[in-house]
């Protein structure tokens, strides 16, 4: 026999557990005279915050290229992402302490 389910013998759902730090932010609410001040006066109730966007991202479609317009296309994005990926090489060290090191000598102005 199989049990039945309803509100007297029903389990609640134990739900899911945020351990996680919270990611509000202080006065970021309105207020609820905030909101109905803005909704009379005609100005947007939500955040109005628009994002900036600081480049162009135009890909092209890969879908719509001939295979040697993808290839090259690929390869030059493959060039750019290494190049942003590798770290510039470090200066070379010095090793004399900073009394032995050689003074750079003047350059007479030229005329």
């Amino acid at each position: 026999m199989k049990k039945v389910r309803n509100l007297f013998n029903a389990v609640p759902d134990p739900g899911e557990v945020n351990t996680l730090p919270s990611l509000t932010i202080p006065d970021q609410a309105m207020s609820i005279q905030e909101i109905l001040r803005r909704y009379t006066s005609g100005l947007p109730i939500g955040g109005s915050r628009s994002p900036i966007f600081d480049e162009d991202n135009d890909l092209p479609e890969l879908s719509k290229m001939d295979l040697a317009d993808r290839q090259t296309a690929i390869e030059r994005y493959a060039s750019e992402l290494k190049d942003l990926t590798t770290k510039p090489p470090k200066p070379p060290k010095n090793d004399l302490p900073a009394d032995r090191i050689p003074a750079e000598e003047p350059t007479p102005p030229s005329l």
